[in-house]
C-alpha cells in the first residue's frame, strides 16, 4: 500500500537478509552490543497443508527472529503491543462481515464440544473453520469472492445439535432456537450467490450496495454516501437511520466499546515500559485516538509516529482501506515489529537517496517533490506479531502513513518485514523458478532472483510510495475506487525503473555488475508473476487492488509497448522480455501517465487505464497456471503461525522476561484467541489431531 506489499504480488519474494550490517545513520537507533553464541534448535517451519473449500493453504510458522536480544524493557514493550494487537482482532472479523462473529462461534463451539459428531463432518468442519480463521471470515482475502464448505446445511445442523447436547454454548436457550439460528445464517454459508464479493469494484454497480463486507448497514447504497460529510473516514460504519445516514464511530464508548478499551489498555502499558520521551508520547496519542476517535487525534498521532524512531514499533488501528469498496473505511490490523540491524543497510541506503530518485524520475518535473529536509525512516524489521488485517497473510513491506497531506508535509516511514519473508520462502524454494523461466533465465533467477525481490520490494516501499507530488486536494477521494490500484502500480514501477541505476552501488551496496544483473533479474521476475499469479484468479475478473496494479502493469507491457510477449515452449507458455531497454521505457511511460493521474485525481483516465489493462485475465493461462502448480505441490497462498508471549513473573508478580514459544498448531492458536478454556483447546485438538 501506500500501504503494503504482498507476498501475491511478489514472484518468489524471500531474500534473506543476513550479511548487510552497517552503522546507523545519525539520528537512528545503534544496533545492541550484546549477542547470544549457543545453537539454535532445528526450526520447523511448514505445519500443516490446508485444502478444502477450493482453497489451498501452507501454515507456516514465523519465527522472531533476535527477540533475546532486546533489552527487558523492549520485551515488556512488544509483550503489550502483541497483546494490544489481539485485542482489535474481533474488529476485523465484524468488519468483514456483518454475520462472520456469529458464523465463527457457531462453528468454534463445534470444534470444542466434538463428542459423537460424524468425523467425516468433523473435518470439513474444522477445514472450513481454519480458512474462516485465516481470511477472516468465508471471502478470499485475496480473490474477495465467498467460498462455501464441503459439508451440507444438514451435515451442519447435525453436528451443531450434538454440540449442543455435549454442552455448548450457541447462545440460545434449545435445540428449536439453534436451528433457526443456523437457517438464518444458510445463505450466508452455503449460497454462493448471495452476496458473492466481500468488495466489488466493477464501476457499473453500486459497488457499496454490491459488497457484502460491514462498513456500511443495509440499506446504504452508493449515491447516498458520496453525498454524506463523514467526520469519521477512517473508523467509522454508516448507517441508514430513520432514512437518513449516520456514522457508528470505533471508540471506546462507541462501536466495539469493550474490544478498543482492552486496546487501551495494553497501549497504556506498553508506554509505561517505553523508555523514551517521544515513545511515550506516540503511545499515548494512540490511545488518545482510540478513547476519542476524532480524525484529528489521528493525524496528531501519526505526525509523531512519523517523527518518533525507536527499536521497538507497531501498525496498529485502522490503517488501510483495501476492503471498502470506496477506499475509505479502513480495517483493523496490528503489526508489532523490532528493527532487524542486519538487514537495515539496504533500506538506510535508499532513504538517503530519495532526492536523487526523485530527479530521475520519468514524470513531468511539475509532479515532484522538492521538500527533502528529513531522511525517511526505512527499516528492515522482525515481527513479533501480526494480528487481524496484519495477521495470517501478512504483507512483506509497509510504508505508512498513508495521508498524503502527513507525507508530503513530514514524511513516512517504510519497513520490510525480514522474517515474514523468510517464512513464506520456506514453502517453493526454487522449484517455481526452474518451471516458469526460459531455459536461458533460470540460472540468473537462481542466483539473483531472491536479491531482486528484496530490491524491488525496498525500492517500492521506500521510494515508491514516498514519492511525487499531488496537485489536487485528496485525489484518492476522487480516484474513488481505482485510487488504491493505482497507487500500487505506482509504488511497483518505481521500483522497476530503478531495479538497476547506479546510485545502487552508494557505500557499497552492491557492485555495478550486481546492479546490472540485479535490474535484469527485477525486470524478469516481474514479467513472469503476472502468469504465476493467476492461479490465485477466480472467475475472468480481479477485484483485489494488488493483483490489478501487477496485472496493469504486465498486461500495458505484453500489449501496449510489446515489451513483452508470452512464448510457447514445449506445451509451456513464458513470459520473455524482448528488451531491457524497452522494458524501462514501457514502465517509466507508464510511471509517467499514472503519475500525472494521481497528481491531477483524473478519475475517467484512471477508470480507462484499469478497465483497458487491469481487471480481465486470459482464462486458458490460468486453467495452464494452476496445473503446473499442481504438479509442483506448491500450494498459492501461506498463511502464518505467531510466535507466542508471555510474561515470566518474579514472587512479587512484577513481569521480569518475556518469553517466546514456537509450535502452537493453527487449531490452538485460533480457539485460544477465540478466548477458549484450555480445556475446550484440548477437546478439539483430540478429536482433531489425536493429539493432547
Amino acid at each position: 500500500m501506500k500501504g503494503r506489499i504482498f507476498m501475491a504480488i511478489v514472484f518468489a519474494a524471500g531474500l534473506l537478509m543476513g550479511g548487510m550490517a552497517a552503522p546507523a545513520p545519525a539520528g537512528r537507533q545503534a544496533a545492541p552490543k550484546k549477542s547470544v553464541k549457543q545453537k539454535a534448535p532445528q526450526r520447523r517451519y511448514i505445519l500443516e497443508r490446508l485444502k478444502g473449500c477450493d482453497q489451498d493453504f501452507s501454515i507456516v510458522q514465523l519465527y522472531a527472529d533476535d527477540f533475546e536480544l532486546l533489552s527487558r524493557a523492549e520485551k515488556i514493550q512488544v509483550y503489550w503491543l502483541t497483546e494490544a494487537a489481539l485485542a482489535g482482532r474481533d474488529i476485523w472479523f465484524d468488519q468483514n462481515h456483518r454475520e462472520a462473529l456469529a458464523v465463527r462461534k457457531l462453528l468454534e463451539e463445534i470444534l470444542t464440544h466434538p463428542e459423537g459428531v460424524e468425523k467425516k463432518s468433523l473435518r470439513q468442519i474444522a477445514a472450513y473453520t481454519k480458512l474462516f480463521w485465516i481470511n477472516g471470515g468465508n471471502y478470499g482475502e485475496r480473490s474477495k469472492m465467498k467460498f462455501v464448505p464441503d459439508f451440507t446445511a444438514e451435515e451442519l445442523r447435525k453436528a451443531a445439535l450434538t454440540a449442543l447436547r455435549n454442552g455448548g454454548d450457541f447462545g440460545v436457550p434449545d435445540g428449536k432456537a439453534l436451528e433457526a439460528e443456523l437457517a438464518r445464517l444458510e445463505k450466508t454459508i452455503f449460497d454462493v450467490k448471495f452476496e458473492p464479493l466481500s468488495v466489488c469494484k466493477d464501476s457499473s454497480k453500486d459497488i457499496v450496495a454490491e459488497s457484502a463486507g460491514n462498513f456500511y448497514g443495509p440499506g446504504v447504497f452508493l449515491k447516498s454516501v458520496e453525498t454524506f460529510k463523514e467526520e469519521h473516514p477512517l473508523n467509522s460504519r454508516i448507517v441508514s437511520k430513520d432514512g437518513r445516514l449516520a456514522e457508528e464511530v470505533y471508540r471506546v464508548g462507541g462501536r466495539c466499546s469493550p474490544q478498543l478499551t482492552r486496546v487501551v489498555e495494553c497501549l497504556d502499558r506498553a508506554r509505561a515500559a517505553a523508555a523514551k520521551p517521544d515513545e511515550k508520547k506516540v503511545l499515548e496519542l494512540l490511545a488518545r485516538f482510540f478513547r476519542t476517535g476524532d480524525a484529528a487525534d489521528f493525524e496528531s498521532y501519526n505526525i509523531q509516529w512519523v517523527k518518533t524512531h525507536s527499536s521497538v514499533d507497531a501498525i496498529l488501528g485502522f490503517i488501510e482501506s483495501y476492503k471498502d469498496p470506496r477506499g475509505v473505511k479502513a480495517s483493523f490490523e496490528g503489526i508489532v515489529y523490532y528493527i532487524d540491524y542486519k538487514g537495515t543497510k539496504m533500506m538506510n541506503v535508499l532513504g538517503e537517496n530519495v532526492k536523487y530518485f526523485e530527479e530521475h524520475m520519468p514524470w513531468d518535473r511539475k509532479y515532484s517533490r522538492n521538500n527533502f529536509d528529513r531522511i525517511p525512516s526505512a527499516n528492515s524489521v522482525n515481527v513479533a506479531l501480526g494480528s487481524a488485517d496484519g495477521g495470517s497473510m501478512a504483507p512483506i513491506g509497509v510504508n505508512l502513513p498513508n495521508d498524503e497531506k502527513i507525507r508530503q508535509t513530514h514524511g513516512s516511514k517504510s519497513v520490510t518485514l525480514a522474517n515474514a519473508l523468510k517464512s513464506y520462502k520456506k514453502v517453493s524454494g526454487q522449484k517455481v523458478r526452474k518451471e516458469f523461466y526460459l531455459k536461458e533465465d533460470v540460472d540468473l533467477m537462481l542466483t539473483w532472483g531472491d536479491k531482486a525481490d528484496e530490491l524491488h520490494t525496498a525500492l517500492h516501499e521506500v521510494v515508491g510510495h514516498a514519492s511525487g507530488k499531488v496537485l489536487v486536494s485528496d485525489p484518492d477521494a476522487r480516484l474513488k475506487e481505482f485510487a488504491r490500484t493505482l497507487e500500487e502500480a505506482r509504488a511497483e514501477l518505481v521500483g522497476l525503473y530503478f531495479a538497476a541505476d547506479p546510485v545502487l552501488t552508494s557505500r557499497d551496496l552492491f557492485t555495478k555488475e550486481e546492479v546490472k544483473r540485479l535490474g535484469e533479474a527485477c525486470l524478469k521476475s516481474y514479467a513472469v508473476a503476472d502468469f504465476t499469479m493467476l492461479r490465485r484468479v477466480d472467475g475472468d475478473t480481479i477485484q483485489d487492488d494488488h493483483m490489478r496494479a501487477l496485472h496493469l502493469i504486465n498486461t500495458y507491457l505484453r500489449e501496449k509497448v510489446s515489451a513483452v510477449k508470452p512464448v510457447v515452449v514445449g506445451g509451456k507458455t513464458f513470459m520473455q522480455v524482448v528488451s531491457m531497454a524497452k522494458m524501462r521505457r514501457g514502465v517509466g511511460e507508464l510511471l509517467s501517465l499514472i503519475m500525472e493521474i494521481k497528481a491531477t485525481g483524473d478519475y475517467d483516465r484512471a477508470k480507462e487505464l484499469v478497465h483497458t489493462y487491469g481487471i480481465r485475465i486470459n482464462p486458458r493461462w490460468r486453467v495452464e497456471a494452476r496445473e503446473r502448480f499442481k504438479k509442483l505441490n506448491i500450494p498459492p497462498y501461506s498463511a502464518l503461525v505467531m510466535p507466542r508471549f508471555a510474561p515470566v513473573k518474579d514472587g512479587k508478580g512484577a513481569i521480569r522476561d518475556i518469553e517466546v514459544t514456537y509450535g502452537e498448531s493453527l487449531l490452538r492458536q485460533e480457539l485460544r484467541l477465540s478466548g477458549c478454556s484450555q480445556e475446550a483447546i484440548e477437546r478439539a485438538a483430540r478429536a482433531l489431531d489425536g493429539k493432547k
